[in-house]
């Protein structure tokens, strides 16, 4: 790769060698234009130089390694997922314990609750098994309604259930969006 060279000041009458042509303009241009492919990324590899990252495949992403960007895979990207717990597959373990998971799933999706009497429920089947039983997430936006109750139970590596019961005895349907994590 190229490195840029400063030109000095020049004045005026100024003879322009070939050398001079070649050092000043045409490695200078080289050296500020890195590229070879449509997408390709320039970056500052050195304080007077600039490197050719090219464009990257699809479904990676632009991470750096603290001195330079590279492409990287989402499976890279849970790799660097962290957690704490008493057991490395079972993550509702409670226990102090760091761990660094070989891997990792999530799974996510919203299911519509139909409420009647005050009460509902719904089964979710995640779209893929896991290895182990997952962390579950969920969540429903405001509604207005005054919600006595509302959560998960019954989890294992296929799915789960979601629960609302509501003081009242109206007849609704609620949203409610879930995630899953795990091995």
């Amino acid at each position: 790769m190229a490195v840029y060279t400063e030109p000095p000041a020049v004045v005026t009458g100024q003879t322009m060698t070939a050398t001079n042509w070649n050092s000043w303009v045409r490695t200078n241009f080289q050296a500020v234009w890195p590229f070879t492919t449509a997408g390709d990324l320039a970056y500052a590899s050195a304080a007077n130089q600039l490197s050719r990252l090219g464009i990257g495949t699809a479904g990676k992403f632009l991470k750096s390694t603290g001195s330079a960007p590279m492409w990287d895979t989402v499976a890279q990207l849970i790799s660097d997922l962290r957690r704490k717990g008493g057991s490395a597959t079972d993550w509702y373990a409670q226990g102090t314990t760091n761990y660094t998971p070989s891997s990792a799933v999530i799974q996510m999706g919203t299911a519509r609750i139909a409420v009647s009497g005050g009460n509902g429920s719904v089964s979710i089947t995640f779209p893929a098994a896991f290895a182990y039983k997952p962390v579950v997430f969920i969540s429903k936006p405001y509604d207005g309604a005054n919600w006595n109750d509302f959560g998960f139970s019954a989890i294992t590596t296929t799915g789960f259930s979601i629960y609302l019961q509501e003081g009242g005895t109206d007849t609704l349907n609620v949203d409610v969006t879930w995630l899953a994590i795990g091995p």
